[in-house]
């Protein structure tokens, strides 16, 4: 999936168990945006021209891998959210 301009790219509200997976989101405020939700696997992911390439906002035990985070404000912010959630290879 490809999302251009925007306020939200990908965002999953208190949805748990999700894959994310080879999704292009440029220019939008919230590349993409996981509130509340657990146990997602988000990975393979490109996020460009951001505000926030990656959020996780009250989201735990999430696994976020091989993901490109390119010019965006904040290319991955992580806030109230467990160290159960996993990151690897942002570029």
């Amino acid at each position: 999936v490809a999302v251009d301009d925007g306020l939200l790219g990908i965002y999953l509200g208190d949805s748990n168990g999700n894959t994310v997976t080879d999704n292009i989101v440029n220019n939008t405020t919230y590349g993409i945006h996981s509130y509340g939700g657990n146990n997602n696997n988000i990975s393979g992911n490109t996020t460009s021209g951001n505000q926030y390439g990656f959020l996780l906002t009250f989201a735990n035990n999430n696994f976020i891998s091989n993901n490109a985070s390119i010019n965006n404000t904040y290319g991955i912010f992580i806030s109230l959210s467990s160290i159960g959630s996993y990151i690897l290879a942002i570029s």
